[in-house]
């Protein structure tokens, strides 16, 4: 009995350790340690707003061609209480309501898809409060 479950956990040893082999030296096993550049711009603009001090809020407008598996947007799980709050641009009406909402804070356009990326100061309509 005891032959038999020393001989299941050292074969089920052997498969993992082939598994992770195979996983070390194929791309995806590569591409899984690689952090993509969008997580990167976000750390580092969420690291220059929080060091300037106030409340910001960055909307982020994507290109037509942006891979959604590639997100820039994601929060903290207090997002009111966040000094920067991340936001996808989804069309005048619903940006504007965002902008009431998050009326005491700076707002920003991030451009993640331009070449080179851009941000910048959100641009106000003549028609905006």
């Amino acid at each position: 009995m005891i032959h038999g479950t020393v001989l299941a956990v050292a074969g089920t040893g052997a498969v993992l350790l082939i598994l992770a082999v195979a996983l070390h030296n194929s791309d995806l096993g590569r591409r899984s340690l690689t952090v993509p550049a969008e997580a990167v711009m976000h750390e580092q603009l969420e690291q220059r707003f929080t060091a300037s001090g106030g409340k910001h809020l960055v909307v982020v407008r994507y290109g037509p061609n942006h891979i959604l598996h590639f997100p820039v947007i994601y929060n903290r799980a207090r997002i009111d209480e966040s000094p920067v709050v991340w936001a996808r641009e989804l069309g005048p009406g619903r940006d504007q309501e965002l902008l009431q909402y998050y009326a005491n804070r700076t707002v920003w356009l991030f451009e993640p898809d331009s070449t080179p990326p851009q941000i910048g100061p959100y641009p106000r309509t003549s028609n905006a409060p």
